[in-house]
């Protein structure tokens, strides 16, 4: 990201509060993105490119991620439907306890 596509301009739709704070955060969800979690890349990401040349290398690392997030998936069965499942097992049981006392 070059430094002069960052705004330091008030944002008056909020109240003046510096937007700065806002793209930061997606800033740094982006490099952190592209850089894989490595801190080592960070710096030359986020000084080296320009968002435009950093769109291919977002799709690609997207696509990894999801290809991750499907695998953990199925080794892992899904986990969050058999929480869910888990949790209303739970409160039913409860349900029946405090009924019978």
């Amino acid at each position: 990201m070059q430094p002069d596509s960052i705004s330091l301009r008030e944002d008056r739709e909020h109240g003046g509060k510096d937007s700065r704070e806002d793209t930061d955060d997606w800033i740094e969800t982006l490099v952190c993105i592209l850089s894989g979690g490595d801190i080592t890349k960070r710096d030359g990401i986020l000084w080296g490119f320009t968002l435009e040349e950093c769109k291919p290398y977002l799709k690609y690392r997207e696509r990894q991620i999801l290809f991750r997030e499907a695998v953990i998936g199925f080794f892992t069965g899904g986990g969050k439907e058999k929480e869910i499942e888990t949790d209303e097992e739970y409160m039913e049981s409860r349900r029946q306890v405090n009924n019978g006392r």
